[in-house]
């Protein structure tokens, strides 16, 4: 079920989901976002496709960038994850 964030209570788990066209990398040493590794880059034209691991999340996530790779597997990054493109789903119960 999908959900608003004003429709969730205080500590209710999520999915968060995103486009991986949405996600920005950063620099490693920028101020904000999540750090990360990048665990693979392959550069497929017009996007370079990465899979991160972001740090204590147990998730790596998809990401695509326009153009070629600017990072290397094993280099750490951090992820912007921007709110306006999230979409929320509550978690199922386990």
């Amino acid at each position: 079920e999908f959900a608003r964030a004003d429709d969730l209570s205080p500590g209710e788990h999520v999915e968060i989901c995103l486009r991986p066209e949405e996600i920005d990398l950063l620099d490693p040493n920028e101020p904000e976002g999540v750090q990360a590794v990048v665990r693979h880059a392959a550069y497929q034209g017009s996007v370079t496709e990465y899979i991160v691991e972001p740090q204590g999340m147990g998730l790596p996530l998809q990401v695509q960038v326009s153009g070629p790779s600017a990072w290397k597997i094993g280099d750490a990054v951090r992820l912007r994850l921007p709110k306006q493109s999230a979409v929320l789903k509550r978690a199922p119960k386990h």
